[in-house]
């Protein structure tokens, strides 16, 4: 994995649905923060760095759209389109094919999230564990490897997680827009977690009917 940061011309198009309806432009609080996700009694909101996670593929973004809506019996969904309007430098963890390797990306980066602050919220386990990179060692042993690196790729940015993955980023000296990773077991696409939307276009946003 030589090249770990990639730089995508604008252009690239991406996707999100919500099961509220979103408001006109982008906002970290209503589209972020306010999601199916977004709070624990013990630790507060899931995305507290209010970071934008969507799709680059329409198919991917409406299969997790329905999955969504059955576990909450409803009806229907607003998704979202919209393109980058500028150079986006992202961490890529796309050829992962197990946390292992999103780890050696990360160490290679000088960036250490094997510490004991770093949580594996709902589990007594953190990722202190696989310190040694023991390509025995799995956070769910049952699951395929792939279902990790969406695990790990969700875990970045959750709860406190996310303002200490920042607070790493800039201590490397890294300037980045966010990273990607496939995130499904019989992917159609990558997951974008962007930091921010200033290079995003204004989202287009429609209702979609089950």
């Amino acid at each position: 994995m030589s090249i770990m940061i990639i730089e995508i011309s604008p252009g690239l198009e991406l996707y999100r649905y919500d099961i509220n309806e979103p408001g006109p432009a982008w906002n970290s609080i209503e589209h972020s923060l306010k999601t199916e996700h977004s709070y624990e009694a013990s630790v507060g909101p899931k995305n507290k760095i209010g970071a934008y996670y969507l799709y680059d593929n329409i198919k991917t973004t409406n299969a997790v759209a329905f999955i969504a809506c059955n576990k909450k019996a409803l009806e229907k969904y607003w998704l979202s389109n919209t393109k980058s309007i500028a150079n986006l430098r992202i961490i890529d963890f796309s050829k992962c094919s197990c946390i292992h390797e999103m780890l050696d990306v990360l160490e290679s980066l000088k960036i250490n999230v094997c510490i004991p602050e770093f949580k594996i919220n709902g589990m007594d386990r953190n990722l202190t564990e696989l310190i040694g990179h023991n390509y025995d060692s799995r956070i769910h042993p049952t699951l395929p490897n792939l279902i990790e690196v969406g695990y790990l790729g969700q875990l970045l940015t959750d709860f406190n997680n996310g303002i200490l993955f920042m607070g790493l980023l800039k201590k490397s000296g890294l300037i980045v827009d966010g990273y990607r990773f496939c995130e499904e077991l019989n992917p159609y696409g990558l997951t974008y977690c962007l930091f921010n939307a200033d290079k995003l276009s204004i989202p287009n946003k429609h209702l979609v009917n089950l």
